[in-house]
């Protein structure tokens, strides 16, 4: 069993590795100061929104941080089942100019998004980890079914 923080978060990173494929990793940052259940609120409601725009359930790890500089809350998330979504047009909108559908990065409602291919190489399946190490320990799975939907023998 982890021990340490860093064991903690290597745990998890791998833990996630295995958990599911993964189509993007996503920063989601906020125009206006929120706490911590009003940003995993707008976290969750894009989700849904984005289940909508893919045609087809979504799965998704969903972390909220407390950045270094200034302590403001952002969010970052693993996605699955949208790796057929535009995650950026290539259109810089102006500020403030949010939501719209042309791409993954423009529908986040509520400030900037950052969304890259999920590379498992790059690591963040260890990056979103230190959620659950850090102090601020919010996060979620979501789309994830209760019971596993494999089965094991034993012989």
């Amino acid at each position: 069993m982890p021990t340490s923080k860093k064991e903690l978060k290597d745990a998890m990173g791998e833990w996630l590795g295995l958990l599911a494929p993964w189509d993007v990793f996503s920063t989601y940052t906020f125009s206006r100061l929120v706490n911590t259940g009003g940003a995993m609120f707008w976290g969750r409601r894009h989700l849904s929104w984005l289940e909508k725009v893919a045609q087809q359930p979504i799965y998704a790890f969903l972390g909220v941080e407390r950045g270094e500089a200034g302590g403001l809350l952002h969010l970052h998330a693993l996605l699955g089942n949208v790796g057929h979504l535009k995650p950026f047009c290539g259109v810089r909108l102006p500020s403030r100019e949010w939501a719209r559908g042309c791409c993954m990065v423009h529908a986040w409602p509520c400030g900037h998004a950052r969304v890259l291919p999920y590379d498992p190489e790059l690591g963040a399946r260890y990056y979103v980890s230190n959620y659950v190490a850090k102090g601020l320990a919010e996060w979620d799975l979501i789309g994830f079914p209760a019971a596993p939907q494999f089965s094991f023998s034993v012989s």
